[in-house]
């Protein structure tokens, strides 16, 4: 049986760039993340609870294809703001934030030839 992979915690050991956006934890989290494999093909997620579990435990995968096959393409750069937006309207304390600036990272995943795997960035706002 092969070893069960966190995208969360162990991006790299999937091949995969990862940006976060997340609420300041308390006792609890409330995350938005973003991989990309490279080519510009960028993969979306929410996740969130007490202090308890740890982000993303239910997305566990043995492999890079098997992690594409069950999650949520992001088209566009532009989807991906949509996201964070709705993701951020759940969250009453991130009113204005994150800025545009602040996504600069997350713009460089949808580029095809960015050389961008096993980067992992994370922004918390308090």
């Amino acid at each position: 049986m092969s070893e069960m992979i966190n995208p969360y915690c162990s991006p790299k050991k999937l091949g995969l760039a990862m940006f976060t956006l997340q609420k300041d934890p308390d006792y609890d989290f409330n995350i938005i993340a973003f991989w990309t494999p490279g080519g510009g093909v960028v993969y979306s997620a929410t996740d969130s609870g007490c202090s308890c579990p740890s982000p993303f435990e239910d997305y566990e995968y043995a492999d890079l294809k098997e992690f594409q096959q069950a999650m949520e393409r992001v088209e566009s750069f532009s989807t991906a703001k949509e996201k964070i937006s709705t993701w951020k309207e759940n969250i009453y304390d991130l009113i204005d934030r994150p800025k545009i600036g602040d996504l600069q990272e997350l713009k460089k995943m949808f580029v095809p030839d960015a050389l961008l795997i096993g980067q992992t960035r994370y922004l918390k706002f308090n």
